[in-house]
């Protein structure tokens, strides 16, 4: 048995790049048939979607952040747009102030049916829109 301790960062989907720089993707994994492979994920919990310290959304577009701002105002929820840097990345969060609305706001974004249903820019590849941001602006 060969066992390898490697530490790396999520970077997109199915991407990881470790420690020192190298990028691996899962489909590059060189194992033999039948291998059996033990994966032990450790993470730092930074939740952009569930209100921690008042944030319920996070996206790489501004312009979708100042959307869906002005989306919540038009539900009497009031938001502030700020910004917070994750790794490399920038990422343009919305953080609601009155404690009391960010179970409102967090179910009109992502989690009720009723809401904009909206999925986090990070279920799509980096660099590609966010498309059920865009179909609810096609109001698809």
């Amino acid at each position: 048995m060969k066992f390898e301790k490697k530490t790396a960062t999520y970077k997109d989907l199915g991407i990881l790049e470790l420690e020192n720089g190298v990028i691996l993707k899962w489909d590059q994994l060189e194992l033999p048939f039948g291998s059996i492979v033990e994966i032990v994920v450790e993470y730092v919990d930074i939740d952009y979607l569930r209100g921690t310290n008042g944030i319920v959304w996070a996206t790489y577009d501004l312009e979708q952040a100042e959307i869906i701002r002005s989306a919540l105002e038009a539900q009497g929820i009031a938001s502030e747009i700020g910004q917070n840097l994750l790794i490399d990345v920038k990422l343009h969060v919305l953080k609601i102030t009155n404690v009391s609305h960010r179970t409102a706001a967090i179910d009109f974004i992502w989690r009720s049916d009723e809401g904009l249903k909206l999925l986090a820019d990070w279920h799509y590849p980096l660099g590609t829109h966010n498309e059920s941001f865009v179909r609810w602006l096609e109001g698809r």
